[in-house]
C-alpha cells in the first residue's frame, strides 16, 4: 500500500516536503484544483517533474454550489466542472478522487434518505463515474460523520453506494477520523475486501477542538489496527489528511513513520 499525504493546491513547499520525506504521493483538492489559476496549475506539474511525485489522489470531489440531491441539480454544469477537474487532475497523476463532498450530497428539506440515495447513485453511474473512466481514475465513496453529512455515514454505507452504480471504477474509502467519531468499527473495513480502494488517516483523538492532527507516534494510537484492517481488504492508497500546520517540514517524517513502521 503506498502512503501519501493532503497538500494544498499550489502548496509547493508542502509538496517537495513530502518528496524529500518519502511519501509516495500527494493528494490535493479536486474543486480547488478547478478553481486554481493556470499558472498555479503550471507550477504544480513543474513540481511534480522537479520532484518526482504526483498528485495521486484528491479529496473534495463536488463543491457545495453543485448539488447532486435535491432539485437544484444542474447536470450540464457538473459535467463542464467534471470534464476540466479530471482534465487537470489526470494530468498530474490522480488515479482516486474522493468523494466527501457533504455540502454536495446532503438530504435536503422535503426530501427522503431513499431520494437522495438514488440521486446519488443515480449522479456516479450515469455522470461521474463515465467522465471519471475516460481518465482511468476510480471514484471512491468518503463516509462522513453525522455532523458533516446526513447520508453515507459508515465504511459500509459508501460500499452499498459504490456497488449500486454497477460501475468498476467505484469502490469505498475508510476514513479512521470519521470511523472513530461514528463508531465504525474497523472490522468493517475487512468485511467490505475488495471494495476498499482509498484510505485517510489521522489521530482520531484529535486536539480536543474537533480539529484533525497528524499522527505523530505509533504509542499515541493503534495506527497499526487500521492500516493493517485496510491493507487486508485490498485498499491501494493511504493519505494522511490533517489540518495544514506551518511545521510540515518539521512533522512530515515522524507523521509518516507512526503510520507506516508498525
Amino acid at each position: 500500500m503506498k502512503f501519501g499525504v493532503c497538500t494544498g493546491i499550489g502548496d509547493i513547499a508542502k509538496i517537495r516536503t513530502a518528496a524529500q520525506v518519502g511519501y509516495d504521493y500527494y493528494e490535493g483538492s479536486f474543486s480547488a484544483l478547478y478553481l486554481a489559476e493556470e499558472d498555479v496549475y503550471e507550477k504544480m506539474l513543474a513540481a511534480n517533474k522537479e520532484y518526482g511525485i504526483k498528485m495521486e489522489s484528491a479529496n473534495c470531489f463536488i463543491m457545495g454550489e453543485l448539488p447532486v440531491t435535491g432539485r437544484n441539480v444542474d447536470l450540464p454544469a457538473l459535467r463542464e466542472y467534471l470534464k476540466k477537474g479530471f482534465s487537470r487532475a489526470a494530468e498530474l497523476g490522480m488515479k482516486t478522487v474522493v468523494f466527501g463532498s457533504g455540502g454536495a450530497r446532503a438530504v435536503r428539506d422535503g426530501q427522503t434518505y431513499g431520494e437522495a440515495f438514488v440521486q446519488i447513485v443515480d449522479f456516479i453511474r450515469d455522470t461521474a463515474a463515465p467522465i471519471a473512466e475516460e481518465y482511468g481514475c476510480v471514484i471512491v465513496l468518503e463516509p462522513l460523520r453525522k455532523a458533516e453529512c446526513s447520508i453515507i455515514n459508515t465504511v459500509k454505507e459508501g460500499v452499498m453506494v459504490a456497488a449500486a452504480t454497477g460501475r468498476a471504477n467505484v469502490a469505498g474509502l475508510g476514513d479512521l477520523f470519521h470511523m472513530v467519531e461514528g463508531g465504525d468499527d474497523i472490522s468493517n473495513i475487512t468485511d467490505c475486501k475488495g471494495w476498499i480502494r482509498h484510505a485517510h488517516i489521522s489521530n482520531p483523538i484529535g486536539d480536543g477542538k474537533n480539529k484533525r492532527i497528524y499522527p505523530l507516534s505509533a504509542d499515541e494510537y493503534d495506527y497499526a489496527a487500521f492500516v493493517n484492517a485496510m491493507e487486508e481488504a485490498g485498499c491501494l492508497r493511504c493519505s494522511i489528511e490533517a489540518s495544514m500546520q506551518d511545521d510540515f517540514d518539521k512533522i512530515a517524517a515522524p507523521a509518516l513513520a507512526a503510520i507506516k513502521n508498525r
